[in-house]
């Protein structure tokens, strides 16, 4: 089956409750699903659009928890793979007033040894069209070589299209530089790239958007930039694009908000069959603007709710919501 394969991480979010305190004075929590990848898993089934996640969780109490969350969403858990050696990774998340996020994690990167891709896993990609994966994974050497045979033969093999959401953890990277060189060596196999402004700058060098976005590291390149309330920058064409965000007053918690924009990106891609590259010869400025503005709307509608994907939605409701602020 043609459908989207997102790798990388299921984890449990512990989300405060409690707005505008620092993690040390947080009392009050609630379990979410998270982890990017496995997050944008659940916004493209929401958006009725056939995903298969694939990663590794502890055979424990959360992972249990997780692996029913996807597949009740109706994700393809085929690829999910599990161990008893480590314990599924959790996070503690805590929000400022404005529903912005700090991130403390509890993990063990050795749960990363145990993921392994093999020939049968292989036959299940093969008509694959489009891969998304983040940066997390890449901390870890075993999941880099293995997320680089599902890159290998949906990019080369199927002739697909590799979308990375940079969606840097700093926190999580004591070395700058390799943290820096790891993202560059995987943007180059990718073909669309989606960063913040501060990981634009951080891997470019640049400290303006668009400077950024004409960097050589992104030449042939879908490259897009979101900037939370300042919306979605990209260059398309030679053309200079901004897509401002609809701006709402009742934002609870950004968590997820950059998954939600992916997803809805993703979706479109894959509805309008843009399964390479050179598919996107054959849109115009006018259709990227439209199907930007349309992920943005998705991201924001997502800060409504507490929960990385508790904003997630179908495609009705997030054109309504779009329309409000046309």
């Amino acid at each position: 089956m043609n459908h989207i394969l997102c790798v990388g991480e299921s984890i449990i979010d512990f989300i405060s409750l409690e707005n505008g305190k620092r993690l040390e004075d947080v009392s009050a929590y609630t379990r979410q699903p998270g982890g990017s990848s496995a997050n944008v898993s659940i916004g493209l089934s929401r958006l009725n659009t056939p995903v298969s996640f694939t990663g590794i969780i502890g055979d424990d109490y959360f992972g249990r928890f997780l692996e029913k969350h996807l597949k009740d969403n109706n994700i393809d858990c085929s690829l999910l793979k599990k161990t008893e050696k480590y314990n599924t990774p959790i996070v503690f998340v805590s929000l400022d007033e404005c529903g912005n996020n700090h991130f403390f994690f509890y993990r063990d990167f050795k749960l990363g040894n145990e993921y392994k891709i093999n020939r049968k896993d292989l036959k299940l990609v093969n008509e694959v069209k489009i891969l998304h994966f983040s940066s997390v994974i890449l901390k870890q050497v075993n999941f880099r070589l293995q997320l680089t045979k599902l890159i290998d033969t949906i990019k080369f093999k199927n002739q697909g299209l590799i979308h990375f959401d940079t969606n840097i953890r700093f926190g999580l990277w004591s070395n700058q530089n390799e943290l820096r060189n790891l993202v560059i060596q995987f943007i180059k196999l990718s073909d669309v790239v989606k960063f913040s402004e501060k990981e634009i700058y951080f891997v470019t060098g640049e400290n303006d958007i668009f400077e950024a976005l004409e960097h050589k590291l992104l030449k042939n390149k879908i490259a897009i930039v979101t900037g939370g309330a300042a919306g979605a920058y990209t260059i398309f064409k030679g053309q200079k694009i901004h897509i401002p965000a609809p701006q709402v007053e009742n934002i609870v918690d950004t968590t997820g908000a950059g998954d939600a924009f992916v997803a809805a990106f993703l979706s479109i891609l894959y509805k309008n069959k843009i399964y390479n590259i050179h598919d996107f010869d054959e849109i115009d400025e006018t259709q990227l603007c439209y199907w930007l503005k349309f992920a943005t709307a998705a991201g924001t509608l997502n800060c409504l709710q507490r929960g990385a994907t508790a904003g997630m939605t179908d495609e009705n409701n997030i054109i309504k919501f779009l329309n409000k602020f046309s």
